[in-house]
């Protein structure tokens, strides 16, 4: 089963990416939209609150999955 970390970056996007055991970035990961997974940009509008979101993959599950 995989974890997930939730990151913030300075400019308020934020990264959903893989996280190892002790809540570690998992390897081959970066916060960043160039990070080598090919992360999907992702919109969330709640209560005319407007966030981007970076879901980055997990190869554990050959894909996306958030």
């Amino acid at each position: 089963m995989s974890q997930w970390g939730v990151f913030r970056e300075d400019t308020g996007e934020i990264h959903i990416a893989p996280v190892l055991d002790d809540g570690r970035l998992a390897l081959k990961h970066a916060l960043n939209e160039f990070c080598s997974c090919g992360p999907k940009r992702e919109q969330l509008i709640e209560d005319d609150l407007v966030m981007w979101l970076w879901v980055h993959q997990d190869p554990e599950k050959g894909g996306f999955n958030s």
